[in-house]
């Protein structure tokens, strides 16, 4: 009787010591799966971050622009900001922008509504808009003094055609909807010049196209 006690606590005793190894395993397999679920969900965190940038709004409610596109609510700023955004809309809330420097490109699919009320002004020497890429829609836009210039000749060499003082398509689509254009003009590139002994040698002027 007593080696049969004996031998039933020793079984005991192995059922004993076989459930914690059990219940580890079990917290294993639950911390795998808990980690697993955190890594979806950190893996779907990164997809949402680097996924296309939605379309914005921007306004316009500066008058003066240099172009630099850094202050927010210049109109370079707006087009600075919807190239990182396709799609997105500019509008006004003043009704003259007047150009101190050349706009940013336009690079992608953006929508640029004046109301019929907004004017543009590139002072006689700055070009207004230069498209190079996406489809882009204009307006209820007037846009005064917009001017191209070709670069200068170098060596003999004639100068660079200037052209789209107003706006010019390099690449992409403009669609113009009750868009006003006013003293808007493309000028050439001066002639470069090479000195041969007491003559100076001048290239022609470029061509202007497309005030």
């Amino acid at each position: 009787m007593t080696q049969a006690h004996s031998t039933k606590s020793s079984g005991l005793a192995h059922n004993a010591a076989s459930r914690p190894a059990a219940s580890h395993r079990a917290s294993l397999a639950r911390g795998l799966m808990f980690s697993t679920a955190l890594t979806a969900v950190a893996m779907a965190g990164l997809v949402a971050d680097i996924g296309p940038a939605h379309a914005a709004s921007f306004v316009v409610n500066t008058a003066t622009d240099n172009g630099a596109g850094t202050t927010t609510g210049t109109l370079s700023y707006a087009i600075a900001q919807a190239n990182l955004s396709p799609g997105s809309t500019i509008t006004f809330s003043v009704p003259t922008v007047t150009l101190t420097g050349p706009l940013p490109a336009i690079t992608a699919a953006v929508t640029i509504n004046g109301a019929g009320s907004v004017t543009i002004n590139g002072q006689n020497a700055n070009r207004v808009f230069f498209v190079n890429g996406g489809s882009v829609q204009i307006t209820g836009v007037n846009i005064i003094n917009g001017k191209a210039t070709g670069g200068a000749g170098n060596d003999g060499g004639g100068g660079g055609m200037g052209a789209g003082g107003a706006i010019f398509v390099a690449s992409g689509s403009v669609a113009l909807s009750n868009v006003g254009f006013t003293g808007n003009a493309a000028t050439g590139g001066g002639g470069g010049s090479t000195a041969r002994g007491a003559t100076g040698l001048g290239g022609g002027g470029g061509g202007g196209m497309g005030g």
